[in-house]
């Protein structure tokens, strides 16, 4: 999550800072551009109970500056560019250092962690495989990493003391990561299988056995394929029919009248085939039937949120439950009173519905959603739309992504999916395994959702390239053009250029509904909506980069 800086924590025990100090101000005449970096890569500090930190900052370009280190109670608690801290309570606390100068002024956060002990912690993905002759780099998720001896082993051989490690091997089989870290207060370790093949095994599987849609609608059908060569051949039937002029992995159906039908796809990569069938319910109505108009009781802006599934996050912690239904209840009281919930990492999701239907009016916009979004804090969540085409009055029918401005960019990824590992304790980073043989770590701090018990989540979505960037210590995330949620771009109806990090609106498009490969849907309304974090990025000490989600609005209702 990128904020200026957190509003609201927990109330802390500080025993306050011990000491303060002011060293000369640095000015570069030859830029003029004021700037303030630190000496931690990360901005993270962390110390035991008791003991003391001091934190370095350093000014460039400034001309006659003051600065100050605020507290989150927006309290001034030492002047000049360094500052010794002291806590006797385990926690963490944040700061902003803050700096106002003739020609300008500058902030950078920071988080202390106050820890029982230093000891390391360690934590890899629970498995791992890779094509014979291949390589794939393993980031292992740590915590109080600071001055520690890494060890490397494979299947009990020492293969490497880097604290990243690239495993290959040309012969198929299974293989014992671990990794073992210490420093002077202890030692931890970690082990995963890393399973080589030589040709992974073809499979194919639809998301759902069945699916349903409505007169006059075609269905877009495209199952997850894998397998390690992709030079396959497709064949597909509807009820034993081949459908000679479909020849790729997708298949946009349309039935042609009211009924089931089983449509399956044969895929053979060379001497290997595999079939998946579907079962295809075409529902005996249009879309105009299933319309609910609003009503005097009726609202704009209050929803009601169906599922709250963040990835892990430095602030999904906001919002602590024990199953999904007290988390959508909490959620809701959020958004609906202009608070933010955020949706952690890459894929991490919230799905409200309306107490009626919003209508494609043809006005610019058909509904809004808030966020945070400023100039240099972008973090974009994609939105989906949903009709309720079966009537059960649950989201469970077809979601149907908004196209915004990256559509149709290469370096956007659709059907891209990531695995987040619990770490083996609280608070530390979170590992993460992507579809694409990467692998990475959610930090810092960042909470898993409390009412999910999985050792593992999974979340698929569309992916685009990230406008993250480090200018000095100074994280930005630039704007996309429009279609994003939690994004200062085109669309903005509502709230400006929000410098103080306040609630805007994006406004939305209901036309812009299509399928996954490029088909306007055609839609006359909607009832559900998601907002799912569209983008996989860290800035350092303000964490991963979350949409943040702080309302809905029904624009045919007015409040445009």
């Amino acid at each position: 999550m990128y904020m200026l800086r957190i509003l609201s924590l927990v109330t802390v025990l500080l025993s306050m800072l011990s000491g303060c100090n002011k060293d000369e101000t640095i000015v570069d005449s030859d830029t003029g551009k004021l700037t303030v970096t630190l000496d931690s890569d990360d901005g993270v500090y962390v110390v035991t109970p008791g003991n003391t930190v001091t934190v370095m900052a350093t000014v460039s370009g400034a001309v006659d500056p003051r600065c100050r280190w605020i507290d989150d109670d927006d309290r001034t608690v030492c002047e000049g560019e360094s500052m010794t801290f002291t806590a006797e309570s385990v926690g963490e606390y944040y700061f902003v250092f803050s700096c106002i100068a003739a020609n300008g002024m500058a902030s950078i956060d920071i988080r202390i962690d106050v820890v029982d002990n230093l000891l390391p912690s360690v934590s890899l993905p629970d498995e791992l495989s890779v094509i014979a002759g291949e390589s794939i780099l393993i980031e292992p998720a740590l915590s109080n990493a600071d001055d520690v001896e890494f060890l490397w082993t494979v299947d009990g051989e020492e293969k490497s003391h880097d604290r990243n490690y690239t495993f290959t091997s040309d012969i198929p089989g299974t293989y014992v990561l671990a990794l073992s870290v210490a420093n002077s207060e202890g030692k931890a370790e970690s082990s995963t299988i890393v399973t080589v093949v030589e040709r992974p095994p073809l499979s194919v599987i639809f998301e759902k056995s069945i699916v349903t849609t409505i007169l006059d609608r075609p269905v877009y059908l495209k199952p997850e394929i894998g397998g390690a060569l992709q030079s396959y051949d497709y064949t597909w039937d509807v009820d034993g029919v081949v459908q000679t002029d479909v020849t790729g992995g997708a298949f946009l159906y349309k039935p042609v009248g009211a009924g089931k039908s089983d449509v399956t796809l044969t895929v053979c990569d060379g001497d290997m085939c595999e079939s998946a069938t579907v079962s295809v319910e075409c529902l005996p109505h249009t879309q105009s039937d299933g319309f609910r108009a609003s009503g005097s009781g009726s609202s704009a802006t209050q929803v009601k949120i169906f599922e709250y599934m963040p990835a892990p996050g430095q602030f999904v912690g906001r919002i602590t439950a024990a199953s999904m239904e007290e988390a959508c209840e909490l959620a809701g009281r959020a958004v609906n009173t202009g608070n933010y919930v955020s949706l952690g990492g890459f894929g991490g999701y919230i799905v409200a519905g309306f107490d009626h239907s919003v209508p494609a009016a043809g006005y610019d916009y058909d509904f809004g959603i808030a966020g945070n979004s400023f100039d240099t804090s972008n973090e974009p969540g994609i939105v989906w739309v949903m009709q309720d085409e079966n009537g059960n009055g649950l989201p469970d029918d077809t979601w149907y992504e908004l196209k915004g401005s990256e559509w149709n960019h290469q370096e956007t990824w659709q059907d891209y999916a990531v695995s987040y590992f619990r770490p083996s304790s609280k608070g530390m980073p979170v590992p993460w395994s992507d579809n694409r043989g990467q692998t990475g770590t959610v930090v810092p701090a960042p909470s898993w959702p409390s009412w999910v018990d999985a050792a593992s989540v999974t979340f698929r979505g569309t992916r685009l390239k990230d406008k993250t960037s480090k200018i000095g210590h100074i994280w930005q995330n630039a704007p996309f053009g429009w279609g994003y949620a939690d994004n200062l771009g085109s669309d903005i109806v509502s709230g400006g250029a929000n410098s103080v990090g306040g609630a805007n609106f994006n406004g939305f498009s209901i036309s812009n509904a299509v399928f996954p490969d490029g088909t306007p849907v055609g839609l006359l309304y909607i009832d559900f909506v998601k907002v799912q974090t569209g983008v996989m990025a860290n800035t350092g000490v303000l964490g991963e980069v979350s949409t943040e989600v702080l309302g809905f609005i029904d624009y045919s209702m007015g409040g445009r």
